[in-house]
């Protein structure tokens, strides 16, 4: 049994047949290879690229869990960037998704459509190494703030997935990699939590914590205490993760 959910247009219907078949377009370029595949695709009746995430096959416990009881990673992509785009929050536009069930409705192979941004779109990561890093991480911490603002509460709040572009003297935000996060939240001592991954060292997550105060209206003794003792936490974690690895 195949679900599948587009936003109506013809080539997106067409497509979703075909992922459902196990049939990726030819035309495709790997964006990202790991856990999940991430590809650019050319697609007959589509002016340019879109972007198709593969998520890796889950096994019989998750697929179980995925079929009868959360919904799966590429319908959280779907309807949680459509969310995001109705609280005014930028992220690439949602196309579809599909999911591939078993007879006893198991989960097996998922995929999520969306857009696929230009070249001018990059990842915020080490920008603590860029020239203009001072009227970047002002930007960040506005932007992070308005997000928290209007209730999204990002549990994967990492470098990796939000990307910038800068036009003249300012900065863009998107937010990509959404299917890990909720809505409606107001605590921000819990949403600022999930920053220390954000940067890279004790300093610039200090500074971002300085913005995003002064952004909200936050203590900014607080917001710092808030981001440092996330990062340390994260670094203790890294490092024995890094002790306990096999040679």
């Amino acid at each position: 049994m195949t679900v599948c959910k587009t936003s109506g247009e013809a080539w997106q219907s067409q497509l979703c047949g075909e992922l459902a078949e196990g049939r990726l377009p030819s035309a495709c370029r790997t964006v990202y290879a790991g856990r999940n595949r991430v590809l650019a695709c050319n697609i007959v009746g589509f002016e340019g690229e879109v972007n198709i995430k593969v998520f890796r096959l889950p096994g019989a416990i998750k697929g179980a869990i995925y079929g009868w009881l959360r919904p799966s990673k590429a319908r959280r992509s779907y309807e949680y960037s459509l969310r995001l785009l109705e609280l005014g929050v930028a992220t690439p536009r949602p196309y579809a998704y599909v999911e591939c069930h078993s007879a006893v409705h198991t989960l097996g192979a998922s995929f999520y459509v969306s857009e696929q941004l230009g070249p001018e779109w990059r990842e915020i990561r080490y920008m603590e190494e860029r020239p203009d890093y001072e009227a970047m991480v002002e930007a960040l911490g506005k932007w992070v703030a308005r997000v928290h603002g209007v209730g999204v509460y990002v549990k994967d709040l990492s470098p990796g997935n939000i990307l910038f572009r800068k036009r003249g003297g300012e900065f863009d935000f998107c937010m990509v990699d959404v299917n890990r996060m909720g809505f409606g939240c107001t605590d921000r001592r819990r949403q600022l939590y999930r920053a220390g991954w954000l940067m890279n060292s004790e300093e610039s997550s200090a500074d971002f914590a300085r913005h995003y105060a002064a952004a909200c209206g936050m203590d900014a003794a607080e917001a710092e205490g808030i981001v440092l003792g996330s990062y340390r936490r994260l670094q203790r974690r890294a490092a024995r993760k890094h002790r306990n690895k096999k040679p």
